[in-house]
């Protein structure tokens, strides 16, 4: 289903018919088997988040409207934490126009050290 839908988009950008803004996709696997698996579509101050798939039946996310210093711990709170269950959807509007994210299969806690590419969180 996956190759299908990667496919109709790949289609639809050769036509001219992508959508503007920024796509973050992010899939963790071990093993060979998703851990999670999200899709974030950005456009001026709203996203589209898409829990594609998790090991725990949950995508779980972490907002924050800055990034972090580049040495040191990063201990800068989420403005927003939620969950989606796998398969499922949520549009957000309102946000910070060059937000961050982080996603998990896990439900704890995260700080702005999961945007760091050598301490990701999910």
């Amino acid at each position: 289903m996956y190759q299908l839908v990667a496919l109709l988009y790949f289609i639809l950008a050769l036509a001219g018919c992508d959508r503007p803004g920024r796509t973050v996709v992010q899939r963790t696997t071990a093993g060979g088997i998703d851990l999670v698996y999200s899709r974030v579509h950005m456009l001026d101050r709203r996203a589209s988040f898409d829990c594609i798939g998790s090991s725990t039946g949950s995508c779980h996310y972490a907002l924050f409207d800055r990034d972090c210093p580049a040495a040191g711990p990063c201990a800068i709170a989420p403005f927003r934490q939620f969950a989606l269950r796998a398969g499922s959807a949520q549009d957000l509007a309102g946000l910070p126009a060059d937000f961050r994210l982080c996603v998990t299969e896990e439900a704890k806690p995260m700080t702005g050290d999961c945007l760091r590419p050598d301490r990701r969180q999910g």
